[in-house]
């Protein structure tokens, strides 16, 4: 499984989002860029901007995505994947 971390530009908050291992990590962090921050009333789209990416291995968080230039941040990841 990868992972990337984003952070919002307007709040600051950072999200981990998993996906499978056959989609590029610039392909999801493209396709992060048209979510909703809701599907109904008075929604907004929600800028992000990817800050950390890597592979799931073992329920924990390393590596790097070459597609991005991200590293993974494993202790700050890996503790964010845990409480999602």
């Amino acid at each position: 499984m990868k992972y990337i971390v984003t952070k919002q530009e307007d709040g600051g908050l950072e999200e981990i989002f998993t996906f499978p291992d056959h989609i590029h990590h610039d392909a999801f962090a493209e396709a992060l860029e048209f979510f909703r921050s809701q599907t109904y009333g008075n929604w907004e789209r929600v800028h992000r901007v990817p800050v950390a990416a890597g592979f799931v291995v073992g329920g924990r968080c390393s590596g790097r995505s070459e597609s991005l230039g991200l590293d993974s941040r494993p202790n700050l990841d890996t503790a964010m994947l845990l409480t999602q």
